[in-house]
């Protein structure tokens, strides 16, 4: 489940580009691309941890915005800037 903008919670797989949705706090952003996989299709849990000691839990197929441009989580390697 995502929350939206408008507090609404959706499922993921009603999600739009163009929604906004909750990324941390008090901050939304907008969705700005959807990729769709199969349900069956399992990917594992990574922990990224970024400089400043926060974890982010993603599967190894979500992708991550990098000084690089967009980067699979499991292509993440130390020294890679996260762009939030």
């Amino acid at each position: 489940m995502a929350t939206l903008k408008s507090g609404n919670l959706i499922p993921l797989k009603n999600l739009k580009i163009g929604d906004y949705i909750k990324t941390s706090r008090d901050h939304y952003e907008p969705v700005l691309i959807i990729i769709k996989h199969s349900e069956k299709q399992e990917a594992p849990i990574l922990h990224l941890t970024t400089a400043s000691n926060s974890t982010l839990l993603l599967t190894s197929n979500h992708y991550v915005l990098t000084h690089y441009g967009l980067k699979l989580a499991s292509d993440i390697r130390k020294g890679d800037y996260m762009i939030d």
